[in-house]
């Protein structure tokens, strides 16, 4: 049964991979709940293109785990429910998202499973966790043209054109962090103000951007000697870095971060009246 079900583990990661065009984040996410989740059948890990660059999806199991005694207690869903079971019993105390994440894992896989004709259905006692619901949050217009004046203020160095360049990436054309921080010339047209975004699920969205950003963007092209808009490689980390400097330049009361750009670039426009179908499609 065990080699069964880490065989399954495998195709499911593909599925996620090949067919669903899930990111590497979200790939390494699932492989590792789904190590947790199945240990009790055979501890190992999960190899694959998007989670550690290997060539295809296997699982390896560890040298001294053995699954021999486990196949000969039980080859149905008994078994497998007993052991998930207690894995739940044992994330119980972990926070309602973090709990939610690894359910989800499970139930999505228990799915995979039902369509391998593995389980007759998915368990009901897989209920994802309510989350309590948290207010986004966003900065007011106000707090925009404070960080806009901050810049003014800025001396003029690469540093603070790639600060200025990001600010305006997110707020003003609404890009996710990950966007801004991979964007290319080769899908830049900064005369006629376009952007052509491949984002989550390999859609691609063509997104007008705001004059203010051409001039910034026609400096940082004069750089060149990249591929990528910026000089190397912009790390999430790095850009959540710039973002929170942005808003102590602006002496913001709340720290700043790039999401918070995003919802107040959705939050401004529906407000000034634009079409919330056009702005989800932004």
């Amino acid at each position: 049964m065990a080699k069964k079900i880490h065989y399954e583990a495998v195709l499911f990661l593909e599925d996620l991979d090949f067919i669903e065009k899930r990111s590497p984040h979200t790939l390494k996410a699932y492989a590792s709940d789904l190590l947790q989740s199945l240990a009790f059948l055979q501890k190992g890990q999960f190899r694959g293109p998007k989670i550690d660059g290997y060539s295809t999806y296997s699982f390896i199991p560890d040298e001294e785990s053995s699954t021999a005694s486990i196949e000969s207690i039980s080859s149905d869903e008994s078994f497998l429910h007993a052991g998930i079971s207690k894995y739940l019993h044992t994330i119980s105390k972990l926070e309602s998202s973090t709990r939610g994440r690894k359910i989800a894992t499970l139930r999505k896989f228990f799915a995979h499973l039902k369509r391998a004709h593995l389980v007759e259905k998915i368990p009901a006692y897989l209920v994802t966790p309510k989350k309590a619901q948290k207010i986004p949050h966003f900065i007011s217009v106000d707090e925009v043209l404070s960080v806009m004046s901050a810049f003014k203020k800025m001396p003029s160095t690469p540093r603070s054109l790639q600060i200025q360049t990001l600010f305006l990436l997110l707020y003003g054309a609404g890009l996710r962090v990950t966007e801004a921080c991979e964007l290319r010339w080769e899908h830049i047209d900064i005369k006629n103000r376009r952007l052509r975004i491949t984002g989550k699920g390999e859609k691609t969205r063509l997104i007008s951007f705001p004059q203010i950003l051409q001039l910034p963007l026609a400096k940082l092209r004069e750089q060149k000697g990249s591929v990528s808009i910026w000089s190397a490689p912009l790390s999430r980390r790095s850009a959540y870095s710039m973002i929170r400097e942005c808003g102590e330049l602006a002496r913001l009361n709340k720290p700043l971060n790039p999401h918070a750009l995003r919802h107040s670039f959705a939050s401004h426009l529906l407000s000034d009246g634009a079409d919330l179908r056009i702005i989800q499609e932004l």
